[in-house]
């Protein structure tokens, strides 16, 4: 029987011109792991438990305050709206992951 851990999702917006160097710290620390809605809006679907470790990880913020990123990370607690189905089809692919 495969076990299900829960996948913590975040939403990652980018704030003034920072877009291009948030989806570079996302690919680099989250590949295969979020979902572009469009240009500078992204989930993200991670094993880290807080918005600021994300936002740690992908350079809008760190411990020193010395990162230019600008750029707002929150957690997903629930969601609702409208969207295309590959938005949709992705949350759910994401949210629960089979671990052994």
């Amino acid at each position: 029987m495969i076990a299900q851990c829960q996948m913590a999702l975040f939403v990652v917006l980018s704030l003034d011109s920072s877009a291009p160097a948030i989806k570079a710290g996302l690919d680099g620390h989250f590949p295969n792991n979020y979902c572009q809605l469009e240009e500078g809006k992204w989930i993200v679907s991670s094993p880290l438990v807080t918005a600021k470790q994300v936002s740690d990880a992908i350079g809008i913020s760190n411990d020193l305050n010395t990162s230019e990123l600008t750029g707002f990370v929150a957690s997903i607690g629930g969601y609702f709206g409208r969207g295309s189905r590959d938005m949709w089809e992705w949350i759910a692919a994401k949210s629960v992951k089979p671990s052994a």
